[in-house]
């Protein structure tokens, strides 16, 4: 074997005509933590060759062509990992995952073991975002500290009787039997990964990576230290960029499907947490069939509603996924136009407040969803400072909010899992038409007032920002 290097990791295997190749990390950088569990966004890959077929020429001309589209996609931009933490799932999945971990363990301890009681003697002392020259120069090829080594600088959050088992080994041991564990709609590589994971020997060189945004910021009060975390989780399903991907497919799964969440932790170098807190809330295209043509020379292309789905199969397939992924209590927040002189965003909300109606027939009140058409455009043009708005807005947001609720947790000692304070138990799914610039502004607004409420049961009380300049 001819040594090509070193690396972080393994984003899988591909195949276009002639054989097989695998794509290894070669260079990271470390652009977060939570809970001790370090989080890095990919800055370089190396594609390896692993075939020696006969020369064909016409095939390896169009398998360099296809190889070269590949390597035209930047994987430095917008992609994270961690060894140690499932980036695919939100904290709240994650904490019950391991949860029902302990509780199938003949001998229980805390999910928060090794932060509650670390070994300070490997703790790293710094927690920002290091520089490229900052990082470890060693790899996974090169003896690194795996997430199996008992030398791992940090133990994982989700840590069961031996506090330096990682939460994805102990996670490999009780599916073994499985193909694969992570929620595969949000991990960019699970066709790369899939087909090999079971045929992998060291497993932990396999990373699903997430494609999106992570960012970190610290921030400090008189009598405390906190960890704001927000991620942005895209999914694989029905992906596509902005006109060539509107509305939904068949099996439910609409365009633009981002999940956001945002995490507030009461810590010290993540070291004694008193307390850990997330909000999801999600976006998502119009849940009907429709699409625009692009052109240059009309920046706003008519709207086509392109296939009759008589009965709205597909978008109660996609509520029916919501159910799943966030609970019963989904508010479906529609900003799009209510009134225009020429019709155009107002079909898609009449389409769409159809699809609710219909899914809503012969559920039980308490499951039935909660839809709104608020026009952004208007009601911010009807007030006349931006104040007033953001009161009324947040009148509205609180209300969503007594519905969904938000994550909260405590940490016990070492033996008992952590007290969970409220679970959330829906999501607030917003759109406008591209999902872009309304739909941001919104997410933003309902974001701040959320982690003032998140603020709040740590005991800390945060005034509600009118510039919108926390994130």
């Amino acid at each position: 074997f001819k040594r090509i290097g070193m690396s972080y990791g393994l984003l899988g295997f591909i195949r276009f005509l002639e054989g097989y190749y695998c794509v290894a990390i070669m260079e990271r950088k470390l652009v977060g933590q939570i809970l001790g569990n370090k989080i890095y966004t990919i800055k370089k890959t190396k594609i390896v060759k692993l075939y020696n077929i006969e020369f064909n020429k016409e095939r390896h001309r169009q398998e360099k062509q296809y190889l070269s589209i590949f390597k035209s996609m930047d994987l430095s931009k917008g992609f994270y990992f961690s060894y140690t933490y499932d980036l695919s799932r939100t904290l709240q999945e994650n904490f019950s995952k391991a949860v029902r971990v302990e509780r199938s363990e003949s001998q229980p301890s805390s999910i928060f073991a090794g932060l509650t009681n670390p070994d300070t003697s490997e703790l790293d002392p710094d927690f920002v975002v290091l520089d490229e020259e900052e990082e470890e120069e060693k790899g996974l090829f090169e003896s690194p500290k795996t997430p199996n080594d008992d030398s791992s600088p940090l133990p994982s959050m989700f840590t069961t009787v031996n506090p330096n088992q990682s939460y994805r080994s102990k996670m490999r041991k009780d599916d073994q039997e499985k193909p694969f564990m992570w929620k595969e709609m949000f991990v960019w590589n699970y066709h790369m990964l899939a087909d090999f994971y079971k045929q992998l020997k060291m497993k932990s060189w396999a990373l699903p990576v997430i494609h999106g945004f992570i960012g970190q910021k610290n921030v400090s009060f008189l009598l405390g230290n906190f960890m704001i975390l927000l991620i942005s989780r895209r999914s694989r399903h029905f992906a596509g960029t902005r006109y060539l991907k509107r509305g939904i497919n068949e099996e439910g799964f609409v365009a633009n499907d981002v999940e956001t969440e945002q995490i507030v932790c009461d810590a010290i170098n993540h070291v004694r947490v008193k307390g850990v807190s997330s909000f999801v809330q999600m976006r998502g295209s119009v849940p009907v069939f429709w699409s625009q043509e692009p052109s240059v020379a009309n920046p706003k292309p008519d709207i086509v509603f392109n296939k009759i789905d008589p009965f709205y199969a597909a978008s109660q397939r996609h509520y029916s996924h919501l159910f799943q992924r966030y609970g019963p209590k989904l508010i479906l927040f529609n900003i799009v136009q209510s009134r225009e002189k020429q019709p155009r965003e107002v079909f898609l909300s009449r389409e769409f407040q159809t699809t609710v109606d219909m899914f809503n027939k012969g559920l039980p009140d308490e499951l039935k969803l909660y839809y709104e058409n608020f026009d952004w455009k208007r009601n911010y043009a009807r007030t006349q400072k931006k104040s007033e708005f953001i009161e009324r807005f947040k009148l509205k947001a609180e209300s969503f909010l007594e519905d969904t609720n938000f994550f909260f947790c405590r940490p016990q000692d070492n033996r008992k899992p952590g007290t969970v304070v409220c679970y959330q138990q829906g999501v607030i799914r917003t759109n406008c038409v591209d999902c872009l610039d309304r739909t941001n502004m919104c997410q933003q607004l309902l974001g701040q007032i959320t982690i003032v409420k998140q603020f709040s049961v740590f005991g800390y009380a945060v005034p509600l920002s009118n510039e919108f300049e926390l994130f």
